[in-house]
């Protein structure tokens, strides 16, 4: 955790800003790549799921994409990790494991990376991997999983609930 905050600590939120703008204003393109190879790995999802799939993995990667955005902006990686833990148990009631959750949020890493620069980049991989690290091995439970700090869901009402007004002062539109 110590190495996560030195590596947060020094972009500023001007910074973390920009970061997240940069993810936001690629979203659509990043998850419709993502979601097409996925099903390129796993060809048996379309047959099971179809079109309507296809279209919910893009669903499913942009609202990855606006989370981590959203928890880059904050500066605060373990909201990230706990929606991640989230998506696991939504999914898992679903029947989708865990390893595909963590398999998606890899696949937006390794598309973004050409979008931004290095130290962007490692960035946002360590948001990534601390959320696929916090659901490696997860399997699906009921009710939601309790968090392990004892502050996290206010954390995470917090977070989101500055963080939104302040994307929609900004004129971003959520489509």
């Amino acid at each position: 955790m110590a190495e996560l905050r030195r590596k947060i600590q020094p972009l500023l939120l001007s910074g973390r800003t920009a970061l997240a703008e940069k993810i936001l204003a690629a979203k659509q393109q990043v998850a419709e790549a993502v979601t097409a190879e996925f099903f390129v790995r796993h060809p048996d999802w379309l047959t099971r799921y179809g079109e309507r799939g296809r279209a919910r993995g893009v669903e499913d990667a942009i609202y990855h994409q606006r989370y981590l955005a959203s928890a880059i902006e904050a500066g605060a990686a373990a909201p990230f990790a706990d929606y991640a833990r989230w998506t696991v148990n939504m999914l898992g009631a679903r029947n989708i494991a865990a390893v595909f959750v963590a398999e998606n949020l890899e696949q937006i890493r390794q598309e973004v990376e050409p979008l931004l620069s290095p130290d962007e980049h490692e960035l946002v991989s360590v948001y990534i991997r601390g959320a696929c690290d916090s659901i490696d091995g997860t399997a699906p439970q009921c009710p939601v999983e309790t968090p392990s700090e004892p502050q996290t869901e206010l954390r995470w009402l917090v977070v989101f609930m500055w963080w939104l007004p302040s994307r929609a002062i900004a004129g971003e539109r959520r489509t």
